[in-house]
């Protein structure tokens, strides 16, 4: 998980961590709300910071597996000095990593869109990815319509995230190549496929080379539908701008093939992440991906 991530993640959790407790009468203690407050700790498990508190945690089983109606837990004093007193630690260990983390990470500036790369284990593909990245959006936005600007802003420590700044202008055409391009992808998978199964034969022949050609012409006609999308704004581009365009959205398909995600800035304005595709984030694409990356481990195999 990537540094910001985890302190969204910590944020969004951290006043859910209090325990609610009230003294009654009899000298014993009445817990309430621990089944939540559980469940919130065990919402950060996955950050491995809270293991051994968690493990403390669960030498209660009455009170970690515990479930009632009421959510109340009356307990005697020193239990609660013993439970109250890991969940301090928990909140203290989540105080001090924010503070660390605030220090670290620098305040994220507006028109920043977050890009998480594929799970590379080669630093030729990390080559590769930056460079077929960069033509990608100079192929995008550096028409002369558009002109838009961008630059690499912070590679996430850690992590396979990197942030890219964009002009506001840029920001909004680069939401409607991403939305073009996840339309491309719908529409051309079955082609892609069968391309990547052509390059997989080691066979070469006149009927190949002729069949890769006739899918390579599809795929461009596939490209073009999208780009002319664009004229339908009203907006009138040259043919090297169209050209260029197509270019960007068959290698931002790409990307997005191989694992590339692409993410708004969080406090985006309303015009920013209606121009971005919310089918980035379905199953479409993965299960377009996977089938893709199905070939190649037959292949492989």
């Amino acid at each position: 998980m990537r540094l910001r991530e985890t302190r969204e993640l910590l944020r969004k959790y951290r006043d859910k961590l209090e325990l609610d407790y009230e003294q009654r009468k009899d000298g014993r203690i009445a817990l309430m709300g621990v089944e939540k407050l559980i469940n919130n700790i065990n919402a950060l498990a996955k950050l491995g910071f809270f293991d051994a508190d968690i493990e403390r945690l669960k030498q209660y089983p009455n009170v970690y597996y515990g479930r009632s109606t009421s959510d109340i837990f009356i307990v005697e004093p020193a239990l609660f000095n013993t439970l109250n007193g890991i969940f301090q630690s928990i909140i203290e260990k989540v105080d001090a990593i924010l503070k660390v983390l605030d220090i670290s990470i620098p305040e994220q500036r507006e028109n920043i869109i977050s890009v998480k790369l594929p799970d590379y284990k080669e630093l030729d593909e990390l080559s590769d990815f930056f460079k077929n990245l960069d033509l990608a959006l100079r192929c995008g936005l550096k028409v002369s319509e558009v002109n838009g600007d961008y630059s690499l802003e912070n590679f996430d420590t850690g992590s396979m995230w990197v942030d890219v700044f964009f002009s506001a202008s840029s920001l909004v055409f680069f939401g409607k190549l991403l939305e073009l391009t996840v339309n491309y992808r719908k529409s051309s998978t079955e082609l892609e496929i069968t391309r990547k199964n052509l390059e997989l034969l080691a066979i070469q022949s006149e009927h190949q080379a002729s069949l890769k050609e006739a899918i390579e012409k599809q795929l461009k006609l596939l490209a073009d539908q999208q780009v002319k999308l664009l004229q339908e704004d009203g907006k009138n581009y040259d043919q090297d701008s169209l050209a260029s365009i197509r270019k960007s959205i068959q290698l931002l398909s790409d990307l997005i093939n191989k694992g590339t995600q692409f993410h708004p800035p969080l406090d985006a304005p309303k015009e920013v992440t209606q121009s971005f595709p919310e089918s980035l984030r379905t199953e479409l694409l993965e299960t377009s991906r996977g089938l893709l990356e199905d070939v190649l481990k037959s292949d492989n195999e």
